[in-house]
């Protein structure tokens, strides 16, 4: 059972990746995934509101984040903002 919902997860990174390929959502969308967060748990651990969360999902959106707001969230994630701003 463990092994197939860790599949699961692994498919739902991998559609999120996918996305942020396609311009659909911002890179924070894929590491969101990757580190096993949804927007609510994610903005929690930044220290942001989730409707700030979502709508920092949106790449034009995230594109004009200031440092400080890519910091929370690299720091939520245990990433640098290099890292926060890559899918791969």
């Amino acid at each position: 059972a463990t092994a197939l919902a860790v599949q699961e997860l692994d498919a739902q990174t991998e559609a999120a990746r996918a996305a942020v390929l396609r311009g659909e959502f911002s890179p924070l969308y894929y590491q969101m995934y990757r580190a096993r967060h949804d927007a609510a748990s994610l903005a929690a651990a930044a220290g942001l509101w989730a409707w700030q969360t979502r709508r920092h999902l949106r790449p034009d959106v995230f594109a004009k984040l200031p440092a400080r707001a890519l910091q929370q969230y690299a720091d939520a994630l245990n990433l640098s903002v290099e890292q926060l701003k890559q899918t791969d």
